[in-house]
């Protein structure tokens, strides 16, 4: 795994990053949406909290991938890299008190989120909705701040990288190690 780290000004990254319309309509058309609560619809309370921060930190893992290997292998290959910066960020986002955004896809706590049957999440210290889940261009991200070309897999077998993109809002003067 390589990791990946750029910073950018919170509001720069709001005002050219940001467009929730576009993105919550391709969340719509997903069969997660309102059923995980990493997943929009978000709550107004969890939108108000983007507003304050000075700087997000963009974090990124590059992760090679063997020949030929299976698209059903990407969990297994993807599971461990991304709880570990999960994990890290969730660090960050207590140290700083600041914003931590998790990755898109699925969340790894429960067999089955409890938000279907209209309960509260049962792990709230540890889930962050995606940047995606927020309206954030993702891809744009990747390619402009990471700089990372999107790769995509052929014929049901996953490209030679899979990265993983999060985040973390603060206004901490300087970040501990990541």
């Amino acid at each position: 795994m390589k990791l990946l780290t750029a910073t950018i000004a919170a509001r720069e990254y709001m005002e050219n990053y940001r467009d929730t319309q576009r993105f919550e309509a391709a969340c719509r058309d997903c069969n997660n949406y309102g059923r995980l609560w990493t997943c929009p619809p978000l709550s107004q309370e969890m939108l108000a909290r983007l507003a304050g921060y000075r700087d997000v930190l963009i974090v990124g893992a590059r992760i090679e991938v063997a020949a030929r290997t299976p698209f059903s292998d990407y969990r297994r290959i993807i599971a461990p890299v991304r709880n570990e910066l999960e994990t890290r960020i969730l660090q960050l986002e207590k140290e700083t008190g600041g914003l931590a955004f998790g990755f898109s896809g699925w969340c790894s706590l429960c067999l089955q989120c409890a938000r279907p049957e209209g309960k509260d999440c049962r792990h709230p210290e540890r889930v962050r909705p995606s940047l995606e889940a927020y309206g954030f261009d993702v891809m744009r991200t990747m390619t402009d701040l990471l700089g990372v070309t999107p790769e995509w897999g052929k014929e049901g077998v996953l490209p030679p990288h899979l990265t993983l993109v999060g985040a973390l809002m603060h206004s901490s003067a300087e970040l501990p190690e990541l």
